[in-house]
């Protein structure tokens, strides 16, 4: 965990983003935030074990549907739920419930909230290496500064890549604390962002993310300060088409419906109602995998199929050779 106070601690920590090699490509889907690591440590998985033959989805998917980049995958997957394994499976391929691997961090280092914890911890939007955000964080700022006392004082976890462009800057200037998970190769991201979030009482966002579900079932309230703000795709990423500019909403124009309906249920106006956030901490929960992945049944299945990929993968690779 790293909490940014001044320009010069942000250079140290450009510094020690720097020490993961130049980005080149997204590693493999099990070396992203450390899932691959944390889904060995907690079902107890020997270090030896290679997951190469496995994928994962990246994030806590909004929608129940399968992702486009895993759609005609010949790898086994890791999925969260019962809801999404079923998904899989109805497509031909071959899932298997192991949770989310931030929850898997979580319980597995026994992480709890702090007693004395307050203020509002914020995940701003941000950017890829293939994807700009375009948003007036001034603007944002003030919208922060703004909210009710009982809210304060305000925090933000920006993503690292926001650190290289300098937009901490913008939060510094105004005297707000910013913190940073680490990089995405990093496997004690998770544990990273646990350890900040624990110290609030609040979470919040202009938009949805996976911090929204991660939060919410922690017990750290979230809800949505929203801002508008809009996609610039510079590289390569198949999310929509290169060198175009898009508004955030467009990006779930196929699933409107159920957009909407999330960007209902965490709005502002709930997080004065207390049965209202404890239906979103029970809907977070479903949707990371709890209790599902906790189950004998599917503990067992998931340890003996990835020791029987591991062994099969073993044996190809020796007779290829």
């Amino acid at each position: 965990m790293i909490k940014i106070t001044s320009f010069e601690e942000g250079e140290i920590y450009k510094d020690y983003l720097k020490s993961f090699g130049e980005f080149k490509s997204y590693p493999h889907s099990t070396e992203m935030y450390g899932s691959g690591y944390w889904i060995k440590k907690y079902y107890k998985i020997s270090d030896f074990v290679k997951l190469d033959n496995w994928d994962i989805q990246h994030g806590v998917p909004f929608f129940d549907e399968i992702p486009f980049y895993l759609k005609n995958i010949k790898t086994t997957v890791f999925v969260f739920n019962e809801i999404q394994r079923a998904n899989y499976e109805a497509n031909k391929i071959k899932s298997y419930v192991s949770g989310s691997p931030f929850i898997l961090c979580r319980k597995h280092e026994s992480i709890k909230l702090e007693k004395n914890r307050k203020g509002t911890i914020c995940f701003p939007i941000h950017s890829t290496n293939e994807i700009s955000v375009i948003f007036d964080w001034e603007k944002y700022i003030n919208s922060l500064m703004n909210l009710p006392e009982q809210f304060k004082p305000i925090s933000v976890c920006l993503y690292f890549k926001e650190i290289q462009d300098n937009v901490h800057l913008h939060f510094i200037n105004k005297n707000i604390d910013v913190y940073c998970a680490g990089e995405i190769r990093d496997n004690d991201f998770p544990l990273s962002f646990y350890n900040i979030l624990k110290n609030f009482k609040y979470s919040c966002s202009n938009t949805l993310g996976s911090y929204t579900y991660y939060a919410s079932e922690f017990g750290v309230p979230f809800f949505l300060l929203k801002q508008e703000s809009s996609f610039h795709n510079h590289g390569n990423d198949s999310i929509f088409e290169n060198c175009q500019t898009i508004k955030e909403e467009e990006l779930y124009k196929e699933n409107l419906e159920e957009y909407q309906y999330l960007t209902s249920i965490f709005s502002f106006e709930n997080i004065f109602d207390d049965s209202k956030i404890q239906f979103n901490r029970n809907f977070s929960a479903q949707k990371l995998g709890i209790p599902d992945h906790t189950k004998l049944i599917n503990i067992l299945n998931l340890k003996a199929r990835i020791y029987y990929n591991f062994v099969k993968l073993f044996i190809r690779n020796i007779i290829r050779k």
